[in-house]
């Protein structure tokens, strides 16, 4: 669950407060915000309510709760990945901005990189580019040598049923 948890450090005491129902992850909010009181932020969620299950869409939370929640979901053979914030060039707003991660289609085989209108998120996709070789999904973009498989050991995978990625 996404919760926040707000400490009075002059009183010595805590309040916890769950910001949604779904099952949510990799939580993103605008950078300029960070270490700062926020409104937005924008996490990866699945398609089921409440369930955890792989993560395929984007939700927008507002913290304050003055808006409801919005949400994405792409096809049910699509996963998107952890998002991350790029602040429009003459933004005011804290979510004037968009949202851009990589999409992987499990039918096609293909990744593309997406990018949100961070405001209307529920709208999917503003621009979808497709990336001229298959990026499997990774946590937090790690790069280190030979944690990834090769693309060998992908079209092994890929054989199996179910995948074993």
């Amino acid at each position: 669950r996404f919760t926040r948890y707000e400490i009075d450090i002059s009183s010595g005491t805590w309040t916890k407060r769950e910001l949604s129902d779904q099952h949510l992850d990799f939580p993103s909010i605008n950078p300029a915000y960070s270490t700062k009181p926020y409104r937005y932020a924008w996490c990866a969620t699945s398609a089921l309510d409440g369930v955890t299950a792989p993560l395929q869409g984007l939700v927008k939370v507002d913290v304050t709760g003055q808006e409801p929640q919005q949400m994405w979901l792409p096809e049910a053979e699509e996963f998107l990945g952890e998002v991350v914030f790029c602040q429009r060039e003459a933004g005011e707003a804290e979510d004037d901005g968009y949202l851009v991660g990589i999409s992987l289609d499990g039918r096609k085989k293909t990744s593309s990189l997406l990018i949100f209108d961070a405001k209307e998120i529920r709208e999917g996709p503003i621009c979808r580019l497709p990336v001229p070789s298959f990026i499997p999904p990774a946590l937090h973009g790690s790069y280190v040598p030979g944690l990834v498989p090769d693309m060998a050991e992908i079209e092994a995978a890929w054989q199996k049923t179910p995948t074993s990625l």
